[in-house]
């Protein structure tokens, strides 16, 4: 095995060991932080690869953040207490109604999502048949 690849073994190995077992309370980014220094600095990860990465997810993190920090306003304002609430109301109190609603409502939002295109066929053989 090569030098990088066993740096690189190493020290994803104490990275995981850093995040699932946080010794004297770690936090998980500041476990994820001491992985990609150690990368940095061992040479497993070139400055340019760790430019060239940020560059290619900031917009998808950024979001993450965004999304995190809204569902953490909204806990802070109850939003999803009284949003629970009112759903076990709507089904009065019957656990069969809300399973039924979390079924309906579930299966409509992934109608809406995923449903296929109307139109012509752009690829008429993609399943085989003539």
């Amino acid at each position: 095995m090569s030098y990088l690849a066993t740096v690189s073994v190493l020290v994803f190995g104490l990275t995981l060991f850093l995040m699932i077992k946080r010794p004297k309370g770690i936090n998980l980014g500041l476990a994820a932080g001491i992985g990609a220094v150690l990368s940095l600095v061992l040479g497993t990860v070139s400055i340019y690869d760790a430019i060239q990465s940020f560059i290619d997810i900031w917009d998808a993190a950024l979001a993450f953040v965004g999304i995190v920090a809204l569902s953490v306003a909204l806990d802070a304002m109850g939003f999803f207490k009284w949003a629970a609430l009112k759903v076990v109301k709507f089904s009065r109190c019957s656990g069969i109604r809300l399973l039924r609603l979390h079924n309906t409502s579930h299966g409509g939002s992934q109608h809406s999502f995923f449903q296929r295109q109307r139109g012509p066929n752009p690829n008429p053989n993609r399943f085989g048949s003539d």
